[in-house]
């Protein structure tokens, strides 16, 4: 027990070293945006990330499916820390690494040309984008790299090994960030992002191959069992599929859909109004994301009021340190030396109100979604795809009679819906499962 809490100490440490460096960093190169970019090359630059994440289709869920059952077979085997491997039988852990590694690489060759032709059709209306197309490709490009090489860091977190990730990730953020922001200083505009991006595949490669050198050699020698995995993934990712895509919807369609409405101008506001809340929605959900392969565990081994201690003194620091961060960060728009930096490149305040509150929603729907989703289950299906046509909907609609300075309202009110569904969900799935055991 003590090596236990000593390994899931390590764990919030390294994610809460990571989660600092990007703390810091981050609102520089927000800052270093608005003051290095015209407002059309900051449309540009969060419509290519928007358009970007299009690698959902070709993830579909499958990287947190993937962590899950690596940390149930994990689970069945004990972690020699001092050799970096795993004792007993791992034949099926094998099985399921080599298993991912042909899927993802599949999948990256094949959304990448789609993702460039999309993006060059939903900005080609533009008579600027022949200026961007070049950076354009080489973002997609790494984009799609990164995404291979993000899957099978996922697959290492399944495996209980977290702490050792977000160190790679860690020095990610500073290196990257660092030279984006001096890449933005030398006046390279958009191409900052692909080129930050590209560094960031080559950290996160060689990093990856040093820290895992044992556990890949391990796994990449041991015979691997005939497990065939794609048929007992595929009933779930059935699931998870929708709700990812419904999730892209929700998340990512404001900065095309703004482009293609409003221009450049109109979608920069909007990609850096969500991109400062989302940042943090993301500092906020740590609280979360570190105990995630623990739920997991706990799952496996139907240890439930493990996962009910879980939920319950990690949900509340999750949403008290989104609401803390959105206090701070609307104090911060009243400064003066803020808003004249940032002012002009942001939503109206109401509108950051409006999206903040329903991020905050959104803190307690995700953490109630790892819960279920630790069962191997994904009950929230029907309600992501119900909530993603509300929310894109309403979007649209707002947009055409009310005008750009209400373009969140659609997202809130979705969470009408959401939030009581969620909750009967929760109660009767929790109830159903564990007293069937």
């Amino acid at each position: 027990m003590h090596k236990i809490l000593n390994k899931r100490g390590n764990d919030v440490i390294f994610t809460g070293i990571n989660y600092a460096f990007r703390l810091i960093l981050k609102p520089v190169l927000l800052l270093a945006i608005p003051l290095l970019l015209t407002e059309i090359q900051q449309g540009y630059w969060y419509t290519f990330t928007s358009l970007a994440a299009l690698t959902t289709f070709a993830d579909l869920g499958l990287t947190t499916i993937i962590s899950q059952f690596a940390a149930h077979e994990t689970a069945l085997l004990t972690y020699d820390a001092e050799k970096k491997i795993y004792l007993g039988d791992n034949a099926a852990l094998s099985s399921l690494y080599q298993t991912m590694k042909r899927w993802f690489t599949k999948a990256m060759l094949v959304i990448t040309p789609i993702i460039f032709i999309i993006g060059c059709v939903t900005m080609g209306k533009d008579s600027q984008f022949v200026r961007y197309i070049i950076p354009w490709l080489i973002y997609v490009v790494f984009n799609s790299v990164n995404f291979y090489i993000q899957a099978n860091l996922a697959f290492f977190e399944g495996c209980n090994q977290i702490g050792r990730v977000q160190r790679i990730k860690c020095i990610d953020a500073i290196v990257v960030n660092i030279f984006a922001i001096v890449l933005l200083m030398m006046g390279v505009g958009v191409y900052a992002l692909g080129c930050s991006m590209a560094l960031a595949c080559f950290i996160d490669f060689m990093l990856y191959k040093r820290v895992f050198k044992k556990l890949l050699n391990q796994l990449e020698k041991v015979s691997a069992a005939n497990i065939k995995w794609i048929e007992e993934i595929m009933p779930l990712l059935k699931r998870y599929a929708i709700g990812w895509i419904s999730n892209y919807i929700t998340f990512q369609l404001y900065n095309p859909l703004t482009f293609r409405m409003f221009g450049a101008e109109t979608a920069g506001q909007v990609g850096y109004t969500i991109t400062i809340i989302s940042s943090i929605y993301s500092m906020a959900n740590v609280w979360m994301y570190v105990v995630t392969p623990a739920l997991n565990v706990q799952a496996e081994q139907k240890d439930w009021r493990g996962m009910d201690k879980t939920l319950k003194s990690n949900l509340p620091l999750a949403a008290g340190t989104f609401a803390f961060g959105m206090i701070m960060f609307c104090i911060m728009l009243n400064i003066p030396i803020v808003n004249s930096l940032i002012g002009k490149r942001i939503l109206p305040i109401r509108q950051v109100v409006v999206l903040g509150s329903a991020y905050f929603f959104q803190v307690f729907v995700n953490a109630i979604a790892l819960y279920l989703r630790a069962h191997k289950e994904e009950p929230l299906m029907y309600v992501g795809i119900i909530s993603a046509i509300w929310s894109i909907s309403a979007t649209i609609m707002i947009l055409l009679v009310m005008g750009k300075e209400y373009i969140f309202v659609g997202y809130l009110s979705s969470f009408l819906y959401i939030m009581p569904r969620v909750g009967v969900i929760f109660y009767q799935k929790r109830k159903e499962w564990h007293q069937k055991e």
